[in-house]
């Protein structure tokens, strides 16, 4: 005699009812879940995108820190207004020094890094033509190259400014020329040299300027001189 199996659930209408309304529910259940995740994600979205605009105009209001030169040489800082503020005598003539300095010393140590920061003092048309001029006579090549010849050392003696009413604006650096024996360090001797530099400001200072010439002084111009000097007795 074969065995019998009893249905533990038979299927009813009853049980076909709960089944559907088990797997429906489950269904809407999940989809419940996945419409408050999608706007939690959405919230975020918009609490981040309202900080940043948040952020952005609170830091568009920022005035930045300038550091203005006294007359002494010390440095203060100062409240900035663009629309106001106009460099003073001591910061031009500090930049101007600081270009005359960089421009014209020949130290080995200090001249690869030097020599190019003065290229930021100088207005971008005038930059190509002595970075060809220089490719072509290869000054710097030859000085680095060859240990004979004298280290330049340049001292600033004198800046005047003689027109800041409209640009572009003169100036007159005067400064010398120190040389010293290579290897010894020992004075060789002294020239004194007249630079006549006409000069603008630029009204947006880019971000790679800031480091060597943050005031964004624009060398359009400039003749040197050697001074007369009467002989010493």
């Amino acid at each position: 005699m074969s065995a019998t199996v009893a249905d533990l659930q038979p299927k009813t209408l009853e049980n076909a009812k709960r089944q559907f309304v088990e797997l429906y529910g489950s269904a809407l259940v999940m989809n419940t879940y996945l419409k408050i995740a999608l706007v939690l994600v959405s919230l975020i979205a918009l609490g981040l995108l309202a900080l940043n605009f948040h952020t952005a105009s609170k830091y568009s209001e920022v005035k930045p820190l300038v550091v203005r030169i006294d007359d002494v040489g010390r440095a203060e800082a100062v409240q900035y207004d663009a629309t106001a503020y106009q460099p003073q005598p001591p910061e031009l003539r500090y930049f101007l020094s600081q270009f005359v300095v960089k421009h014209f010393s020949r130290i080995r140590a200090t001249v690869q890094r030097e020599y190019p920061d003065s290229l930021f003092f100088l207005e971008p048309a005038l930059a190509d033509a002595t970075i060809a001029h220089n490719d072509q006579s290869r000054a710097l090549e030859e000085f680095l190259t060859t240990s004979s010849a004298d280290e330049v050392d340049v001292v600033v003696q004198n800046v005047s400014l003689s027109e800041l009413t409209t640009p572009p604006y003169k100036a007159a650096v005067t400064f010398q020329k120190v040389f010293y024996t290579p290897g010894t360090r020992s004075e060789r001797a002294r020239q004194t040299y007249i630079a006549q530099v006409d000069f603008v400001i630029r009204g947006h200072v880019p971000n790679e300027f800031i480091r060597v010439n943050p005031l964004g002084l624009q060398v359009a111009y400039f003749r040197v001189d050697q001074a007369f000097e009467e002989p010493r007795q």
